[in-house]
């Protein structure tokens, strides 16, 4: 790629037929998100991580994650950052890279990415409020693995209970433990940097976020409003207004779009 722009970078990515690099994505937040760091640095940073890592082919599945575990966590000291977790740079590659910690998706991310590189599938399970992995071949028995507990193993049965009690008998935990998508794990990451930008009274931070949000998600009308409701509190209604016609041209048959066309013509007015 030949722009140096890290949400261009990510742009370009999105429009490509190839499947989409979970880690170099990564990098382009993280560029956006601090200017001190850069995209080849961070790239660079992981491939010495990955590299280290051999698991022999004639090894079995339980194997595999248990040398996995012990690379990632004793010989490189991963851990979940508890203290100060709602910290932005808990999201941010090149922080989880040099100072071994993060919140539970960046760990599972750079995990799965290790793992890959070793030719060992690892699947995101994006369960409500605590990021997880699979590997995938772990179908019978099915077991996950908790990179932001050192690598704790959790059973079907147990990660099935445990959701349970957090979100009632009704919860439909074929749902909540399925595999997610690359898009899925950067607009959590996303949305991650927003809540926290958000603790911090920080509407900049707020709007890089919710924007790139919206660029993973184009089609999602919640994640445009609420880009174009945080334009008009930055009092930038111009851009507002553009964002919300051009969303409307795009989706003109969609059930939200009266209600979207009718705010859009309120704020004409009030302008």
């Amino acid at each position: 790629m030949h722009t140096h722009n890290p949400l261009s970078r990510l742009q370009q990515a999105l429009m490509k037929t190839q499947p989409l690099s979970l880690i170099e994505s990564m990098a382009c937040i993280a560029e956006e998100e601090d200017s001190s760091t850069s995209y080849s640095t961070m790239l660079t940073a992981f491939d010495t991580l990955a590299n280290g890592l051999h698991l022999p082919r004639s090894a079995n599945l339980f194997e595999k994650v248990a040398r996995l575990n012990h690379y990632f966590f004793v010989q490189h000291c991963f851990y979940g950052s508890a203290d100060d977790y709602y910290h932005p740079k808990n999201s941010l590659l090149h922080h989880a890279l040099s100072d071994k910690k993060g919140l539970p998706i960046t760990l599972s991310a750079i995990y799965m990415e290790v793992a890959q590189r070793a030719d060992f599938q690892m699947l995101g399970i994006g369960a409500p409020g605590h990021f997880i992995v699979r590997p995938q071949a772990a179908t019978d028995p099915m077991f996950f693995v908790d990179p932001f507990h050192k690598g704790e193993i959790i059973s079907h049965p147990q990660i099935q209970a445990r959701l349970r009690k957090n979100l009632g008998k009704k919860a439909h935990l074929e749902k909540l433990l399925a595999p997610v998508s690359t898009r899925q794990i950067l607009l959590r990451m996303s949305m991650n940097l927003f809540n926290s930008y958000q603790r911090q009274q920080d509407p900049q931070g707020m709007l890089r976020n919710i924007s790139r949000a919206g660029l993973l998600f184009p089609d999602n009308a919640q994640l445009q409003m609420q880009q174009a409701s945080l334009l008009l509190h930055l009092q930038q209604p111009d851009q507002a207004i553009s964002l919300i016609e051009s969303w409307l041209q795009q989706h003109p048959y969609t059930p939200d779009s009266q209600k979207i066309n009718r705010w859009l013509q309120e704020l004409k007015l009030q302008l």
